[in-house]
């Protein structure tokens, strides 16, 4: 993709294509995409439930809140998550946050992280989690 819009942007054929490109280079950008690849297909399932045409409506519930659960416990400290029920759990909090370096935004972030440090990655991390989570 980014090849395309190198070759697409001096030409700018391409509605935005200069802005596109501007943003796959910007330092952090692919690191967001491999955390929501990482979480994406999680809500998929969901959504996929909403979609069916077949009866799915006693099979949302569980599915929300056990997908719900998983998506908290990313970045959610484990004994909030296990001693709160989950309608009380305020993910704005930060008191109920995992210590940043324990959060799970899956392998494919981490790696990108060491192979391509942003900055202070404590910070990238906190930012990309207040960013994607909330």
């Amino acid at each position: 993709m980014k090849l395309f819009f190198e070759a697409e942007s001096p030409t700018d054929k391409v509605d935005g294509a200069a802005n596109i490109l501007r943003v796959m280079v910007t330092p952090g950008t692919k690191h967001t995409l491999y955390s929501l690849n990482y979480v994406l297909p999680k809500i998929n399932i969901i959504n996929r439930q909403f979609q069916s045409e077949g009866f799915q409506i006693h099979k949302v519930y569980k599915s929300i809140r056990a997908t719900y659960r998983e998506i908290l416990s990313l970045f959610i400290c484990d004994e909030v998550i296990h001693t709160h029920d989950l309608t009380t759990i305020d993910p704005t909090c930060k008191r109920n946050h995992r210590p940043i370096m324990e959060v799970h935004l899956g392998g494919g972030c981490y790696a990108e992280m060491h192979r391509a440090p942003v900055g202070d990655n404590q910070t990238h991390f906190r930012e990309l989690i207040d960013t994607a989570c909330f």
